[in-house]
């Protein structure tokens, strides 16, 4: 079965458009450089572990339940404790603090669901080019063009306002703690490699979810995203991309069978405690206008 290589029409980016971030590479390429040179004398079973399960708490819980699925989609409702908990696990990934990562998130998929899109929100680039835009470099909307408007009740959140101006400094006490408990080995693998592997991870589920695997649903929208099965089940159930642009207010993701999510299954263990509740399926309530069902060619 084959499907149309379909993405959305670069639009031409203007010079500025498209920028080097010294911050955004400082960070990610400092953490990297940490975790490369520290590996091979810090490496432990017990900081491998730290490393492993950090990571797993923190894309899951933190970004893919907390943060994509609840804060973005609302895709079920929580208490506010509840929902800053898992936002503040989802800004101990190192990506962005949690009003820039909602902005992002808006931005990209406003423009994805439009024939045309900024060359980089686009897929008709390659890998290394999108590594480096994306990890490296930020897109810098030009005078008069559309930019996603944050919603309030994020923008306006006091606890997140300081977040967004702190994240980067939220590492701190994490370090602060594994050091005192591991010593070095576990501060260069459950911070340095974490955030390492969260950032590039994330980028790398983000590039192969909207450019490789299958489509169960077609869109009237430039980037259909892809159900990747190699990044399914690793990625928390985000690589099911395709699943999410056609339910993107579903907490289910991966919904045919051997579509693994993790990420659900986390909720739905939130939800049998009571931390969670109101939570949406992929039912027809929560289809987006115009999906259909795919048909191979």
């Amino acid at each position: 079965m084959t499907f149309p290589d379909r993405h959305a029409t670069p639009l031409a980016h203007a010079p500025g458009e498209v920028v080097l971030s010294a911050c955004k590479s400082l960070w990610i390429l400092g953490w990297a450089a940490l975790w490369l040179v520290g590996a091979p004398w810090a490496t432990t079973a017990s900081a491998v572990a730290v490393w492993a399960v950090s990571t797993a708490i923190c894309l899951c819980l933190g970004h893919s339940v907390g943060l994509h699925r609840g804060v973005i989609h609302r895709a079920f409702r929580m208490h506010r404790t509840t929902e800053r908990v898992l936002v503040w696990l989802a800004v101990q990934c190192g990506m962005d603090g949690p009003i820039s990562m909602v902005s992002m998130h808006e931005t990209r998929d406003g423009w994805q669901n439009r024939p045309e899109a900024p060359a980089y929100y686009a897929y008709r680039h390659g890998v290394v080019t999108d590594f480096v835009w994306y990890v490296l470099m930020t897109h810098r909307p030009q005078p008069g063009q559309w930019r996603a408007t944050i919603p309030p009740e994020v923008a306006a959140d006091p606890f997140y306002r300081w977040l967004e101006r702190w994240w980067r400094w939220q590492t701190l006490p994490v370090a602060i703690g594994l050091f005192a408990i591991g010593g070095i080995s576990w501060v260069v693998w459950g911070v340095a490699g974490r955030i390492t592997t969260a950032v590039i991870g994330h980028w790398l589920v983000n590039f192969y979810a909207h450019t490789h695997g299958g489509l169960a649903f077609t869109l009237p929208a430039g980037e259909e995203g892809r159900n990747n099965a190699l990044f399914g089940f690793v990625s928390m159930g985000e690589g099911w991309h395709n699943n999410h642009h056609a339910f993107p207010r579903s907490a289910r993701i991966g919904i045919a069978p051997g579509q693994l999510d993790p990420g659900w299954w986390t909720i739905q263990l939130l939800a049998w405690v009571g931390l969670v509740w109101d939570v949406r399926l992929p039912d027809a309530d929560n289809l987006r206008d115009g999906a259909q069902p795919a048909v191979p060619r």
